[in-house]
């Protein structure tokens, strides 16, 4: 668990600090399932590792399965639900 929370947290947050430092909106904070492509991608990873598989194996797994829910998200539009404000209370 520690693994998987470790690895979705060290892809967003190093995504988030190269957004800021190019001065770009964060693709973290919006409604793309950015963070969710990584926890799929290390939580394969510490499947794969767990019963065993070869490190290169379970390493291309993670990552393939990642890059794929992520380059699907961006080619089909999946996205995870926003946030909508109480009224009154309209942020852009």
């Amino acid at each position: 668990l520690v693994a998987v929370v470790m690895g979705m947290m060290t892809a967003t947050f190093g995504g988030l600090t190269r957004d800021v430092i190019c001065g770009e909106p964060s693709l973290a904070l919006k409604k793309e399932i950015y963070a969710t492509c990584t926890l799929l991608g290390a939580s394969i990873y510490v499947a794969l590792d767990a019963i065993g598989a070869p490190t290169a194996v379970a390493a291309s797994a993670g990552f393939l399965a990642g890059f794929g829910l992520r380059a699907c998200g961006i080619q089909l539009g999946f996205s995870l639900p926003g946030y909508k404000p109480r009224p009154g209370r309209d942020y852009d």
